[in-house]
């Protein structure tokens, strides 16, 4: 197996449940992403911000979706330190859409246009963020309830001009990654990002809906590197957990930013044999 598998791997063997206030960041080394199914910034905004507070280091980017806000909602819903970006939620309804992005204001945030999409299916929003010594490219996702078996095809054309470049894709996809060997459409999204460099960091339930539980809020990136780590913050401020995924900013490849050129990002053979002994992990 190659050796970008085998990172992966153990990205996924230090994946764990970590209480928030045991959860360190070294901002010197690492940019931190949050996100949350925050299931309604009315109900939950203020409880979920309290939590974020108690950790020893704010995280770099702080994302939600199900934010349920609205253009003419009043500005509480900002956090110091940050500047933000939102998709606000969709026209008369009730709840279940919005999207936002709070991101420190020492770090630079290109919101593209081309990212922000919404249709019956899903919303999504993202752009490029900047430090001071790196740079990525995020995506802010939402996959509304649904059966659509396209929604693979869907996606690697939303990325196809990013999937090359320092990629970290988080949302609530509504896929459950558990089910993967179950369920033909799941086998497919996994595939398609996979055979693109784009490795799942998360492999244990976020969701937990009475007696159920699901792993529907995701972490994918290309990013693969032996500090980079995805973990499940241990609170219970709506039924999904928060996830936060740390990337190493002090490596070569995010040094400096390549203007035309596409620039992989540890990534190497990766066909369907090796593919299917990676999804054991799941």
């Amino acid at each position: 197996m190659c050796d970008t598998l085998h990172t992966a791997e153990n990205i996924l063997s230090n994946c764990s449940y970590i209480p928030i206030n045991n959860i360190s960041i070294s901002d010197n080394t690492h940019t931190s992403f949050y996100f949350h199914n925050i299931d309604g910034f009315k109900s939950n905004f203020q409880e979920s911000l309290i939590n974020i507070k108690s950790m020893n280091q704010l995280p770099s980017v702080i994302s939600f979706c199900e934010t349920n806000l609205k253009s003419d909602d009043p500005d509480e819903y900002e956090i110091l330190g940050y500047n933000s970006e939102h998709f606000y939620a969709i026209d008369n309804k009730r709840k279940g859409s919005g999207l936002s992005i709070y991101y420190k204001t020492s770090h630079m945030f290109q919101r593209l246009s081309a990212l922000d999409i919404r249709n019956k299916h899903f919303e999504c929003m993202g752009g490029r963020i900047k430090s001071d010594k790196s740079y990525f490219y995020v995506i802010v996702m939402y996959r509304f309830h649904g059966n659509e078996t396209d929604f693979a095809d869907r996606f690697l054309k939303i990325i196809n001009d990013y999937k090359d470049k320092p990629l970290l894709i988080l949302g609530d996809f509504n896929i459950d990654l558990l089910d993967y060997d179950n369920n033909p459409n799941t086998d497919k999204f996994v595939n398609s990002l996979m055979s693109n460099s784009i490795f799942p960091l998360i492999n244990k339930p976020t969701n937990f809906f009475r007696n159920s539980s699901t792993l529907i809020d995701h972490s994918w990136s290309n990013i693969l590197h032996t500090s980079t780590r995805a973990s499940i913050i241990d609170i219970s401020v709506s039924t999904h957990k928060p996830i936060l995924t740390t990337i190493p900013t002090a490596i070569q490849h995010f040094l400096s930013e390549p203007e035309s050129s596409n620039t992989n990002v540890l990534i190497h053979d990766v066909n369907e044999a090796s593919i299917n002994l990676f999804s054991n992990d799941f």
